[in-house]
């Protein structure tokens, strides 16, 4: 029977959230079981955790350990000691920073957190190595229902009224997308041709270490498009768009100071008006996650009720808008946009 070493933790995955100040999930418990088969030399004893980035983007790899620390729990160097055959156990523990960046994988970078283990025995014997990877996940926020809009709807010069939705700004790997249209054409000229719906993903890469101040690095590659015609005068339709399942072709969102990845899904209504061909184009974003996390666990923060107050009227005239201002000036501005909501682009 050979020697063991082993690493058991408590829990391998924490999640962050974003309205956790005092995070008590980071609390990286475990043990350290060494067991030698038979009476053996020791020289050391030593346990290490570590944070790394990976950048293989260019000519130049890049790899950082932005974080580090190690527990010795028994060293002698000068001379070695003997451990009997049986199961010695080192328990540790370690308070990790809050503000450590989540663990995340891009196709030419990626971080990780992995704790390993060694067992330093003397010159020509083999040393004894255990390891386990420990991954940091954004937690899903009662707050993101405010920055994903799922919902996008105009009208295009007072001829179509439009509008596109999505169930849910959440998907995993491998789950389909429904895609609502509606395309209202007030206008006989103006005939609905098809929609299109295409999903992206946009990776930043930060140059970290770089002599020069450099703006950071976007990559920006398609993952999936799909399209279907608009049958006669129908002014609805829809397309399930399916997410990649592997993950060597889709990467999760993730936001660090390092590498950050975000995904969009990009839709058009395409028509003809007067023999010419335009295009209705909208941009919702959408979150990639191992699953879906539900926010009914987290409390939204608490606000203090504002205060009231009592009605005063004055003696003067109400205002009116001057009659030659159109309705189209009194709508209001869609909630989010990462460019124009709607664009109009010409054949």
């Amino acid at each position: 029977m050979s020697p063991k070493l082993q690493i058991q933790l408590e829990k391998d995955t924490f999640l962050k959230h974003v309205l956790d100040e005092d995070n008590t999930f980071f609390i990286l418990k475990g043990k350290l079981l060494f067991t030698p088969s038979s009476p053996m030399k020791v020289n050391q004893i030593l346990l290490r955790f570590r944070g790394k980035l990976i950048n293989n983007r260019g000519f130049q790899s890049t790899r950082k350990t932005f974080f580090e620390h190690q527990w010795d729990f028994f060293q002698d160097l000068k001379s070695s000691t003997v451990f009997e055959a049986k199961t010695y156990t080192y328990d540790f523990e370690l308070a990790m920073p809050a503000d450590l960046p989540v663990s995340m994988d891009a196709d030419y970078a990626k971080i990780e957190y992995s704790i390993k283990g060694m067992v330093e025995t003397p010159l020509f014997s083999s040393n004894l190595r255990a390891d386990k990877i420990v991954h940091i996940e954004q937690a899903t926020s009662p707050l993101d229902s405010m920055v994903y809009n799922t919902l996008a709807q105009g009208n295009w010069n007072d001829i179509i009224d439009f509008e596109v939705s999505i169930p849910s700004h959440q998907y995993t790997p491998g789950s389909d997308i429904p895609i609502s249209f509606k395309h209202v054409s007030k206008n006989d000229n103006c005939k609905i041709i098809d929609v299109r719906a295409g999903l992206c993903e946009i990776t930043t890469y930060q140059n970290i270490g770089s002599q020069r101040n450099t703006e950071a690095e976007k990559v920006k590659k398609w993952l999936r498009t799909l399209n279907t015609s608009v049958n006669g005068s129908a002014d609805s339709s829809s397309i399930y768009l399916k997410v990649p399942a592997s993950t060597k072709n889709i990467h999760y969102d993730a936001d660090t100071p390092y590498v950050g990845v975000i995904h969009r899904l990009t839709t058009r209504i395409e028509f003809e008006m007067n023999g010419e061909f335009q295009t209705i184009l909208n941009v919702l974003p959408i979150r990639i996650t191992r699953k879906i996390d539900s926010c009914e666990t987290l409390e939204a923060p608490e606000f203090e009720q504002l205060p009231s107050y009592n009605l005063v009227q004055f003696d003067c005239p109400p205002i009116y808008l001057n009659g030659s201002v159109s309705d189209a000036d009194l709508v209001l501005p869609p909630v989010y946009f990462t460019q124009p909501n709607t664009i109009a682009l010409g054949a």
